[in-house]
């Protein structure tokens, strides 16, 4: 008895503290030169849920900081128009300044996205950033930037209601992270 109360205990243990620690990294709202928006899949060109949630924690910011860029980021993976112009036209429909929208339509992954986001930072002479993404993909992404130097702060909505809403992905986490360690290996080999 005490053997199976284990094999349930321990698991579910593991598992609650995977998710504390996923949902837990540091956000910081934060007046920066740059706003990064992470994209997430649209399918047939409407915005994702998960989606939305970075465009409204990007709005959150928006009313209390004066960004000089905003970067949308991501390419057409499951849609005609990339994520970048879904989310440039959502903001643009809610106010934001379109002049300070720089769009990233080719990144098909968090690597790239970041990466290409250094790119966009060099050209325009930006030397800070907010990343937005949500809660569960939070740490992936600070591990990413490390791993390019591309120090940020990063931002989500980390509601009660957000993080159950991203419960699935939280555990998808895991497949993620193993795919952007092979990424990031190739990309070692490239360099």
């Amino acid at each position: 008895m005490i053997m199976l109360l284990g094999l349930i205990v321990c698991p579910l243990v593991a598992l609650l503290l995977y998710f504390s620690w996923m949902h837990t990294a540091p956000l910081h709202k934060k007046g920066t030169d740059a706003m990064i928006i992470l994209g997430y899949k649209c399918d047939d060109d409407r915005i994702h849920p998960l989606l939305l949630d970075r465009l409204a924690a990007s709005l959150e910011l928006l009313e209390m900081y004066d960004y000089k860029k905003i970067i949308l980021t991501g390419g057409p993976v499951t849609s005609a128009q990339s994520e970048a112009v879904i989310m440039k036209d959502y903001l643009v429909q809610h106010g934001v300044n379109q002049d300070k929208i720089v769009l990233e339509q080719h990144a098909r992954d968090t690597v790239q996205n970041i990466s290409n986001c250094q790119t966009i930072m060099q050209r325009f002479n930006l030397k800070t950033s907010t990343v937005i993404s949500n809660s569960f993909h939070i740490r992936r992404t600070q591990w990413i930037a490390k791993f390019l130097g591309f120090p940020s702060y990063y931002y989500a909505n980390r509601s009660i209601r957000a993080v159950f809403k991203q419960g699935y992905c939280t555990l998808y986490e895991l497949k993620a992270y193993y795919a952007t360690i092979k990424v990031i290996k190739n990309r070692s080999v490239i360099k």
